[in-house]
């Protein structure tokens, strides 16, 4: 059998913390020297031919931002047995982790907003587009 080759873009997918020294998506612009002024003016960078780079925007005036940030207050502030969400892992006794938040989203999201999504998606979408355009 023949491997198959798609046209379809591979997308990388890393929250924005260029801002920390420490994090995935700083190490990978630094060990490959990837233009981070650019990435962060468009959020995304395209690696090679059908492999690219996408952070989330900066939103609130953040200067890091994950993933879950995109939530609207009211989705992140529900609580979970008297618990709110911790975006760290060492939640302790006052949070809940990242696990039970997905969970939360997975079953609700119906009722949840992700209008903040919009931003990457709209990237995301970019990036498909643009690389429908270099197959035709």
């Amino acid at each position: 059998m023949c491997p198959r080759h798609s046209n379809e873009p591979i997308i990388f997918i890393f929250d924005n913390e260029l801002a920390s020294k420490d994090k995935p998506l700083k190490k990978l612009v630094r060990d490959f020297k990837l233009d981070k002024d650019r990435l962060q003016r468009e959020f995304k960078l395209k690696l090679t031919d059908k492999l690219w780079l996408v952070t989330i925007d900066l939103v609130a005036g953040k200067e890091m931002c994950e993933i879950e940030d995109l939530f609207t207050q009211e989705t992140l502030n529900h609580k979970i047995d008297g618990r709110y969400f911790a975006h760290v892992e060492n939640t302790g006794a006052s949070g809940y982790p990242k696990e039970a938040f997905a969970k939360y989203i997975a079953e609700n999201y119906e009722s949840i907003d992700f209008s903040g999504f919009k931003c990457i998606l709209n990237n995301i979408n970019e990036v498909i587009q643009s690389n429908t355009l270099e197959s035709t």
